[in-house]
């Protein structure tokens, strides 16, 4: 019975709807409302267990800062490919907008996701299903006063690990003019109760027009913004709250800072170095990339030995992957040379899983009872292999988190190699 009313109240609203509109638009509005009675449940997403793994691997690409902020980015990545699904479904092709924008707006801890749907921007705000937030969606300012990144309408959307609800929806008009504007946290809050509901944005799609949009805004010279860049270069690492950093600076700098895509992926960079890159730094110069190590072999008239068992992957932003190499000399007892190569790569759950591997040259076996050990940074051993006959290659895989120290150990015949790494 309740649903029954739900539906007459969708449907007398539309009805209204229909006397403003063109014949055509009416007829539009007639065929959707003929489906409505059996669209009810489409608020309510279910989710297969898969798109939360694709939620966090694709998070885990440009996000690995605190605990705080790769949650709100898996949640924000989870809710964006549902509703897209669900949009393209039931709507109309839609794209993601400025896709390009997302790991800076993750990383700085900005709510939301913008799509493209038609000549309307929608804006995806998501929280999770908990009760102790009252209903309130906080908006945050640069979806509303930004030019770039402002939306016409705005969607609230709840979620846990099973399902997603889609709330309601609002417009930008409502949002500058009736929220309550949070200057502290720079957001505009409202609660679910003041959402329209989101079967009245299903029927009318396509025809809802573009919101005209009132933006007080100032662009900022060139000038300012190296300067505001230069502040933000200076910051150290270890001390920015990432979370914090979009209040540290005045809002019309700030805004004009994101405004222009060139800035915006500056700051970024200076902020954000890739994951490839923080894994570069693992190794000193000593280490080279697998390439220059096989230069080097042939002009002494070697040759690496190929190991079928493992593919050697290069340098990889869009896998995370970076693999560095050394020549290894135990000395003058030991006349055979070998090679340690040493491959580090991101996973989804922000972990460093680490793979050495020690191969010959000119398709000679290992020595017999070379010992490739790891120890921690206690010097205290957690992990060991040996050579045996005819052996050409060996292998160890271990993960660690960033800052983990360890040290990799290579004995044979009372010489050793050691090499300490700070994942």
């Amino acid at each position: 019975m309740e649903q029954d009313t739900r539906v007459f109240y969708h449907i007398q609203m539309l009805e209204d709807w229909k006397q403003n509109v063109s014949p055509q638009e009416a007829s539009t509005i007639q065929e959707r409302i003929d489906e409505l009675t059996y669209d009810i449940d489409t608020l309510d997403l279910s989710c297969p267990p898969e798109e939360i793994d694709r939620a966090i691997n694709q998070a885990s690409h440009y996000c690995n800062t605190n605990d705080e902020i790769w949650k709100l980015a898996v949640l924000n990545q989870f809710c964006l490919n549902l509703f897209v699904q669900w949009l393209e479904e039931n709507c109309q092709i839609c794209c993601v907008w400025r896709r390009e924008a997302l790991p800076v707006l993750r990383q700085l801890s900005i709510n939301g996701s913008a799509i493209q749907l038609g000549e309307i921007k929608l804006i995806i705000i998501p929280v999770e299903w908990d009760w102790s937030n009252n209903g309130q969606f906080s908006i945050p300012q640069e979806w509303v006063d930004i030019p770039a990144f402002a939306g016409d309408y705005f969607i609230g959307i709840k979620a846990d690990e099973e399902d997603i609800f889609i709330c309601g929806y609002t417009n930008h008009e409502y949002i500058k003019n009736q929220a309550k504007y949070n200057l502290a946290e720079r957001t505009y809050d409202i609660s679910d109760e003041e959402l329209k509901d989101f079967f009245h944005f299903y029927v009318l799609e396509g025809l809802l027009p573009p919101v005209n949009k009132t933006i007080s805004y100032s662009p900022l010279s060139e000038r300012e913004a190296n300067s505001l860049l230069q502040q933000v270069s200076c910051l150290s690492s270890s001390s920015i709250n990432y979370a914090n950093l979009r209040l540290s600076f005045k809002w019309q700098k700030w805004a004009g800072l994101l405004d222009n895509e060139t800035w915006r992926q500056a700051l970024y960079n200076q902020l954000f170095p890739s994951l490839v890159q923080q894994l570069s730094t693992v190794f000193n110069t000593t280490w080279k990339s697998i390439e220059e190590i096989k230069h080097i072999l042939t002009q002494q008239g070697l040759f690496l030995t190929e190991f079928l068992g493992r593919d050697n992957p290069p340098d990889n932003p869009d896998n995370n992957v970076v693999e560095r190499c050394q020549i290894i000399d135990l000395g003058p007892l030991v006349i055979q040379k070998i090679v340690l190569i040493v491959t580090l790569r991101w996973d989804s759950d922000r972990e460093i899983n680490v793979d050495l591997l020690i191969r010959s040259v000119n398709n000679q076996p290992l020595p017999e009872n070379l010992r490739l050990t790891v120890l921690d940074s206690d010097g205290e051993e957690f992990m060991e292999c040996m050579s045996r006959n005819s052996d050409e290659a060996l292998e160890l895989r271990f993960s660690g988190e960033s800052e983990d120290r360890v040290i990799i150990s290579i004995y044979l015949e009372g010489e050793r190699f050691r090499e300490k790494l700070v994942l």
